[in-house]
């Protein structure tokens, strides 16, 4: 059987489709049961525009933090910190004992730790000059 490399860039979206949809097919034979469910929240302003939010998905009894961004002008208020405590509720509601994400040094870094974050490892140098930074928290107490 031959095949071969294609470099043709980009590739389709069924083409994309059919490499995830192969990846995902062999995740489900090793893996529990479960689809994500989201966990999306918006920080907006008097005018009703956003000025923060927070992109995540629980499953598997954890929470992931994909995105958590307060603009310039509304940090240091207390708004990501909100943010934070207000997904790790949803997780708890849903049954999660965990929550893990990764930020950039330059980031976040202080922050997470000031939540209870523990880093569990690490990439150096990536991106250059920084280095990222795996985090997770205990989000209910063991026994």
């Amino acid at each position: 059987m031959n095949v071969h490399i294609d470099e043709t860039a980009p590739i389709s979206d069924a083409d994309r489709r059919t490499i995830r949809d192969g990846l995902d097919a062999f995740n489900r034979r090793h893996m529990p049961a479960g689809a994500p469910e989201p966990v999306e929240l918006a920080l907006r302003d008097e005018a009703g525009r956003v000025c923060g939010g927070l992109l995540g998905e629980t499953r598997w009894h954890w929470l992931e933090i994909g995105t958590l961004w307060v603009t310039e002008k509304h940090r240091g208020k207390g708004h990501g910190r909100a943010l934070l405590h207000r997904a790790e509720e949803i997780a708890h509601e849903r049954g999660c004992r965990m929550a893990v994400l990764d930020t950039t040094a330059f980031q976040a870094l202080d922050f997470y730790y000031a939540q209870g974050y523990i880093p569990f490892g690490e990439v150096p140098d990536y991106p250059p000059g920084s280095r990222t930074v795996f985090l997770c928290k205990a989000l209910v107490a063991d026994g």
